[in-house]
């Protein structure tokens, strides 16, 4: 199947015969496959759901070049964003956190806003050393770019986000019951005020700064565009009186944020009836175009090769994702008022705009169930009220073991999950055509609680161990054996150096020796690899794992098959190629698996990890199949 659900017949998410399926799988398939609660993208939804963005905004703004720059933070997952990279799109992100993130998923760093209220000094040194767009937030952060920048000897890519002023608008927003949008809209904290900007412009040292352009955002107060246009109109208005004031500058670009709907969305629901009228991403490009013409026109600016941005998130993401659950029970009392209440194993914590933007999910049955739709409570498994969707219509003849779809779930959900009751947060999967892959894996107890220390003198007399700290390789030589790790296997070299002799014979005994070491990444663990140089090396290591005291090292990989190719294809010598572990109900159940030896003979396994078909309990041990371990 394409990925391109443009020429679909039918969207990336559908129903047919009371059968949810989301591309080419049903929603019922992946909740046997994952387990559920399951958070699941469409790649092909998302990747139809940017283009038209993209085809909206140029086709909205004739004057200059347009880009969509896609918020982060309504979901950080990096598989997500390479497909957003991959349809062109670039990147908004808020903080150190996820501008690392963006740079780790391949963003063009010249691609990515980076956004965020009281940066730090290193995050807008390391913004400007690496080229991207910084949207400053204060005047103090101006000051402190423009020194950085000097420091460096280089230039800042400088936006300036400002506070169009929207108090007078009387709409109220849907974040709240019966606030107004343009005073919820004016406490949010980001942004420079005018009056202070213009004020403090005289004494500023600007040298060093590009002043690129400017920002602005209006959050998800409403679905309808017109607020959007006042918006974009106003903003235009404090860009003419930043030109008078900065001698007839124009920006080279405008930022006009994120917030926008898409069909469907959720946000408000519980508060409100849904909108008659849903705009569409061309209807949005449309109004922030015309108000930012009307805005512009007054001070005669130049609007020939300015550029238009826009950053949705939501409207990018929303529509691609779906979650899954799995009715645990239900319950159902007569007096003193009827109910019936549908225990399910999510909960509003990985669903966290039910109390959050007062969402309203409908949940639907993944597959057929028998009755008339019923008035139901879905509940979840954490402490407090947890309904995740009060009054919903459910066939009465759900039970026990059905799944249940909450849909249009893919933006800010799985980020602002969280762990109340020591709640172990989901795994998450990507569909694309008939396949699908684990894109972030599920918590474990483990997980939740790898972060407490206990001090010593509530520990009791018994030491404590808190796992493997790092593994430890004693090598020939450093250099080849960094080839094969880091040059063959694609590891990431953390620091390399040589330890102190003194201290070797302190730590080992070992007296007289020099001792080189790199130390090499290994997900969350270390591999340390020392090269004893003055040491007389009696013998080369030989192993077989079949005599005690043989070891190995197991690697996990994505692509067994491609790592396999690439060592034989260097000549490494393989053991054997990839063996698929049988599908026994393990951990280990249909991973692929192959043992090489390094360069000093040292066993190392090659593991690529299928999806476990059930989550391993805390402190459950799951045994390897038998025969999974191949001999030498």
């Amino acid at each position: 199947m394409s990925h391109d659900s443009r020429l679909a017949a039918k969207p990336p998410v559908h129903a047919t015969d009371g059968r949810l399926i989301v591309e080419g799988v049903t929603a019922a398939e992946l909740a046997a496959r994952f387990g559920t609660p399951l958070f699941i993208t469409s790649e092909a939804q998302l990747r139809a759901n940017v283009a038209e963005w993209r085809e909206a905004i140029a086709q909205a703004w004739s004057h200059g070049p347009t880009r969509v720059l896609v918020s982060l933070k309504a979901n950080p997952s990096i598989a997500l964003r390479r497909i957003l990279t991959d349809e062109g799109a670039g990147c908004d992100v808020f903080g150190e956190a996820e501008f690392q993130i963006a740079l780790d998923a391949g963003v063009p760093p010249e691609m990515i806003s980076v956004n965020g209220s009281t940066k730090s000094r290193d995050l807008i040194a390391h913004t400007i050393a690496v080229g991207a767009r910084l949207t400053v937030d204060s005047v103090e952060e101006l000051a402190i770019a423009a020194e950085t920048a000097r420091s460096a000897g280089g230039s800042a890519h400088v936006r300036l986000r400002l506070r169009p002023d929207l108090t007078d608008v009387a709409a109220i927003s849907e974040f709240t019951e019966a606030d107004p949008l343009g005073a919820v809209a004016d406490g949010y904290k980001p942004g420079i005020p005018m009056d202070e900007l213009l004020a403090a412009l005289p004494a500023l040292d600007l040298a060093g700064v590009d002043l690129a352009g400017v920002h602005a955002h209006l959050g998800r107060h409403t679905s309808s565009a017109e607020p959007f246009r006042l918006h974009a109109q106003r903003l235009g208005g404090l860009i003419v009186r930043l030109s008078e004031a900065l001698d007839g500058w124009t920006p080279r670009e405008i930022d006009l944020g994120g917030g926008y709907s898409f069909a469907g969305d959720p946000t408000g629901l519980a508060l409100r009836r849904p909108p008659e009228d849903q705009p569409t991403p061309a209807g949005y490009a449309a109004a922030i175009a015309e108000g930012l013409v009307e805005g512009l026109r007054p001070g005669g600016l130049e609007l020939e090769g300015i550029a238009l941005e826009v950053e949705p998130g939501r409207a990018i993401y929303g529509s691609a994702g779906l979650h899954l659950a799995t009715v645990l029970n239900v319950k159902r009392q007569t007096v003193p008022v009827p109910r019936t209440w549908v225990a399910c194993d999510s909960s509003e914590v990985f669903l966290s705009d039910t109390t959050w933007e007062h969402s309203r999910w409908q949940p639907v049955c993944v597959e057929p169930v028998s009755g008339d739709p019923a008035e139901v409570d879905v509940t979840g498994i954490s402490c407090g009220f947890d309904t995740i969707t009060p009054s919903a219509l459910l066939p009465s003849g759900i039970a026990e073991g059905d799944v249940i779809a909450f849909l249009a779930t893919g933006a800010y959900e799985e980020a602002l999950a969280g762990n109340f009751n020591s709640i172990a947060r989901p795994a998450s999967v990507l569909v694309s055509g008939g396949e699908a892959e684990l894109i972030r894996r599920g918590e474990t107890l483990h997980d939740v609680t790898r972060r407490e220390r206990v001090p010593a003198r509530l520990r009791g007399a018994r030491p404590t161990v808190l796992g493997i700290d790092h593994v430890s390789i004693s090598v020939a030589d450093l250099d080849r054996s960094l080839e094969f790790y880091e040059g063959l296997l694609g590891v990431t070299v953390l620091d390399r150096g040589q330890i102190d002799p003194a201290l070797i014979e302190r730590m080992t005994g070992v007296a007289g020796t020099v001792v080189s070491y790199a130390d090499v990444e290994l997900g969350s663990r270390v591999l340390e690899l020392l090269q004893y140089e003055t040491a007389v090396l009696v013998r080369p290591i030989t192993q077989r794992l079949s005599r005690a005291g043989g070891i190995h090292i197991g690697l996990g990989v994505d692509d067994a098959q491609a790592v396999y190719e690439r060592l034989a294809g260097a000549g490494a010598k393989p053991l054997s190629p990839p063996v698929p572990l049988p599908e026994d109900g393990s951990d280990w159940a249909g991973s692929l698996v192959f043992y090489v030896r390094d360069p000093d003979g040292v066993t190392v396994e090659i593991v690529q990890r299928a999806v476990p078909t059930k989550r391993r309990a805390a402190g459950v041990s799951v045994s390897r199949p038998a025969g999974a371990i191949p001999r030498s």
